[in-house]
């Protein structure tokens, strides 16, 4: 998914942060906490830029950061 947005030029978009933030769950889940974190926080920082730093859905986001210690 994330490599759809990439050849398109779309890594910029709400859609693209979320799927990112979907493959980081499941890099999390298989042990893979340092590729998970940076996913995640590229993920946090592509919704920061589109949706703002109080958007609700930040908070699991942050939660997957968390989950990755």
């Amino acid at each position: 998914l994330v490599e759809l947005h990439v050849r398109a030029g779309d890594t910029k978009s709400e859609e693209y942060a979320s799927d990112l933030q979907l493959i980081a769950e499941c890099h999390r889940r298989q042990g893979q906490a340092e590729l998970a974190m940076r996913e995640f926080e590229e993920a946090m920082n592509v919704k920061i830029a589109v949706l703002g730093d109080h958007h609700g859905g930040l908070g699991e986001i942050y939660e997957g950061l968390g989950d990755c210690y």
